[in-house]
């Protein structure tokens, strides 16, 4: 594919930062850099397009996952959360594995 050729100015921190890439061998030209950078930013871009999984749900079950994950962050903050060890981990693990009979609810004072 024949190359296009484009002028960018950049600030003088970006093209000392270019130079030393360059220099150190990472890139053998500032073009390959930049190339590499939008390279990585397209695909970036791309990776944002939803998941095959984020296509099969609803718009109400995802607006509902967001809606607990949320309310998951908001505990975190206020405090609303249980520390487990090892050992705690993998006894919740065999709970929620083999459906042990569960504990009745806490309630959380705030």
């Amino acid at each position: 594919m024949p190359a296009n050729s484009i002028s960018v100015q950049v600030p003088p921190t970006m093209a000392k930062f270019i130079r030393a890439k360059v220099s150190r061998g990472d890139y053998p030209s500032p073009s390959a850099l930049i190339c590499d950078a939008i390279r990585r930013m397209k695909d970036a871009d791309e990776s944002e397009q939803p998941s095959a999984l984020e296509q099969d749900l609803t718009k109400r079950q995802q607006r509902s996952i967001q809606l607990r994950v949320k309310q998951g962050l908001a505990d975190l903050e206020t405090g609303r959360y249980q520390d487990f060890d090892q050992a705690g981990l993998a006894a919740l693990a065999v709970e929620l594995v083999y459906g042990a009979p569960k504990k009745p609810k806490r309630t959380v004072k705030a």
